[in-house]
């Protein structure tokens, strides 16, 4: 417990990430657990350093707990998935904030916000999907601007045109 913050961190992460995949491959009730296990260890570890002291590890383990929240969303059913995910996309949302160094949003951590939030408005029903419809959208607009999805462009603007009509659904 004494040990360097960034240390601690590294440690908890590395439980957090066994335990992952041993979530990945269990089944039922293990399943669950493992990642129940694997998302509060990595919640463990995300507060033990910040963007200004360990940027790098923060973004790691940001993912990993992500995609932990994401893998219980897809366990639970509905009204525990929307926990899941709505923690799911607060992490990413934060990566995407103060995961580049230089300032920029993270077009990866944009991305999977992106994924996150569509999906969390599928849980929802009539203008109450709007909100994550409208952030989704933002998301999804901010990876599209990056270098690092230039050759998904086609994909993406499709995945836009999408959006758009789920927010008109929605709307009505």
């Amino acid at each position: 417990p004494d040990a360097h913050p960034a240390f601690l961190a590294s440690m908890i992460n590395l439980y957090g990430y066994a335990a992952y995949r041993r979530g990945e491959r269990s089944e039922g009730g293990v399943k669950h657990g493992a990642y129940v296990d694997a998302a509060k260890r990595f919640a463990l570890a995300l507060a033990k350093v910040t963007p200004d002291t360990q940027r790098s590890l923060l973004t790691e383990i940001g993912f990993y707990h992500g995609a932990a929240l994401q893998s219980l969303a897809l366990l639970d059913d509905a009204a525990e998935a929307a926990v899941s995910l709505d923690a799911a996309a607060a992490t990413f949302r934060a990566i995407a904030e103060h995961g580049a160094g230089d300032g920029t949003v993270h077009p990866i951590a944009a991305y999977n916000l992106y994924v996150v939030l569509q999906n969390r408005a599928r849980l929802a029903t009539g203008r109450t999907a709007l909100p994550y419809l409208a952030e989704a959208r933002q998301a999804l607009l901010q990876a599209m601007g990056s270098p690092s999805f230039a050759e998904s462009h086609a994909d993406h603007a499709a995945r836009l045109a999408e959006l758009d009509a789920a927010i008109g659904a929605a709307g009505r």
